[in-house]
Order: C-alpha cells, then structure tokens, then sequence
C-alpha cells in the first residue's frame, strides 16, 4: 500500500549505512588484531540477524501474478543486421550481410 514511503525509508536506511559503515568499520579495524575485519564483518551480520528474528513468520501474497515479458521489442529486429528483411547496399561487405 505504502510502496512509496517504504522505498523512501529502504533508501535512507540505505544512505544511513553507506556514511555510517565505512566510519564505524575504520574505527573498529584501527582499535582490533589483524582479524579485526572478519570480527567486524559476524558482528554485524549477527545484528541482522538478530534484526531479521521478528519477521520470520510473515508470509505477504503477491497481488498480481507474474507476467512475462520480453527483454525487446520486435522493433529492435528491424535494426539487427543479420535479420531478413533489411535491404542489403550492393556496397555492404559480404561478412556484414
């Protein structure tokens, strides 16, 4: 329903971490042994993991089925130089025919 402040709050969130994570990982890494960053890497995963625990159950329905769609327009083999229809220059290359 609310598409639009969803992705507004996905898209913060987002930002939040790509500011914060560098800065909070350096500060960590500088202050932690060699492993440091694979100790940093659990520990965030844990988090959300932990973060994760609460939605586990819910099962949301898709609202429309899934439709397939193709990855062109039947325009575009107009354009392919391979395709039939196109008229070939009498100066075009044979290997471009």
């Amino acid at each position: 329903r609310d598409f639009v402040a969803v992705a507004a709050a996905l898209i913060f969130l987002w930002g939040l971490g790509a500011a914060a994570g560098p800065l909070l990982g350096g500060w960590i890494l500088a202050r932690t042994p060699p492993g440091g960053l694979f100790i940093y890497m659990g520990v965030i995963s844990a988090l959300v993991m932990l973060a994760a625990i609460p939605f586990r159950h819910q099962v949301f329905r898709i609202r429309n089925p899934f439709r397939m769609v193709t990855r062109h327009t039947s325009v575009l083999a107009g354009l392919d130089p391979r395709s039939e229809d196109r008229e070939v220059d009498e100066g075009t290359p044979e290997w471009y025919r």
